[in-house]
């Protein structure tokens, strides 16, 4: 089940009535906008059970995905008891310690995590919104007024004026509104890579 960040009447709210042909797109789009934002953030939003399987990196770190309730740790199947998690007072957790500072093994998928994946139990305000600005944009390139026989229509030409819709593509961030992208540049989670 896809994870969504806004819903049909928050967009509806947001724009006015909904034209016809918007309303039989803009669950699609919501869909869309919500996995384009989890995967420009490196995360996801809304906590979800279930098992992680990780390599063994051989060091006193490992790196999971934000994790927000540890239900337990395997290694090579067996049960691991002495865990802690990091960072101390905060969630979501994004690394894992054994005790004593004893090292994870080396190896391919030799780690199950189980627990409550996601970077909050719900959606911050602030992704929701970002979410609810970008669909706003796909449906209505350039803030434009709905209607049924201009619907997906880039550019228009009047009595020598013309008039070129910008154009969001969800897989380009740089096409994104810059209020969404600014609303979630707290949430993107850096990359750490080993050397």
């Amino acid at each position: 089940m896809a994870r969504l960040y806004t819903t049909e009447p928050i967009v509806s709210v947001a724009l006015g009535e909904l034209s016809e042909a918007e309303r039989a797109g803009v669950n699609g789009i919501i869909e869309s906008c919500s996995e384009a934002i989890e995967k420009h953030c490196g995360r996801w939003f809304i906590a979800e059970a279930g098992v992680r399987v990780f390599d063994g990196s051989g060091t006193q770190n490992l790196w999971i995905d934000d994790l927000l309730e540890l239900g337990g740790v395997t290694i090579d199947g067996l049960a691991e008891s002495t865990i802690l998690r990091y960072p101390l007072n905060e969630l979501p957790t994004t690394r894992l310690l054994r005790q004593y500072g004893e090292r994870w093994p080396t190896g391919f998928r030799m780690i199950e995590v189980t627990g409550r994946w996601g970077y909050s139990e719900t959606a911050p305000a602030r992704v929701r919104e970002a979410c609810t600005m970008l669909v706003c944009a796909s449906l209505r390139p350039g803030g434009r007024k709905p209607a049924e026989e201009t619907l997906g229509v880039k550019s228009i030409s009047v009595d020598g004026f013309s008039a070129t819709f910008e154009t969001v593509t969800l897989s380009d961030v740089n096409t994104w509104p810059p209020d969404v992208t600014r609303q979630l540049a707290a949430y993107r989670r850096m990359a750490v890579h080993a050397i």
